[in-house]
C-alpha cells in the first residue's frame, strides 16, 4: 500500500504541484513550503554575530537592548519580501515555523545570543 500511496502522490503532484512560498517554483519530495535553492540562498545578515551591527545602531539612545539583529535582508521582489508577504497578506500562517527554526539555527552560532532571557520579535509596521 506504501508503494501505491506514493504513486499516487507523485501523480497528484503533477496535477496540483505545491509550490515554494518564496520563488513559486515546484517542491520535490522532502521539501515544504521552501525549495532547496530558496532556503540555501536565503540572505542572511549574520548581524547576530556582530554586536554593533546597523539594526542594533538604530536603537541605540533610544532603548535599552543588549542587542538587535535582523536574520535576513530584505529587498523589495526578494525571497524574503514572497515569503513575508504570504505569512502577512495571504495568511500562510505555516511559513512561520520554518522562518523561526531557520531564525534559531542562526542564533544557536552566536554567543550574545546564549544568555538571552527573552527575544522579542519587532514588526516592521
Amino acid at each position: 500500500m506504501k508503494l501505491q500511496t506514493g504513486y499516487w502522490a507523485d501523480f497528484v503532484s503533477l496535477l496540483f504541484p505545491e509550490l515554494c512560498q518564496a520563488c513559486g517554483e515546484s517542491l520535490v519530495a522532502g521539501e515544504e513550503l521552501l525549495c532547496l535553492d530558496c532556503r540555501y540562498n536565503l540572505p542572511f545578515t549574520d548581524f547576530h554575530l556582530k554586536p554593533d551591527n546597523m539594526v542594533a545602531q538604530q536603537f541605540w539612545g533610544k532603548v535599552n537592548l543588549e542587542d538587535a539583529y535582523a536574520i535576513c535582508y530584505f529587498a523589495k521582489g526578494g525571497r524574503i519580501q514572497h515569503l513575508m508577504h504570504h505569512f502577512k497578506y495571504k495568511g500562510i500562517r505555516k511559513i512561520g515555523n520554518p522562518l523561526g527554526n531557520i531564525a534559531a539555527e542562526q542564533l544557536l552560532k552566536s554567543l550574545v545570543f546564549k544568555t538571552v532571557d527573552v527575544i522579542i520579535p519587532v514588526p516592521l509596521h
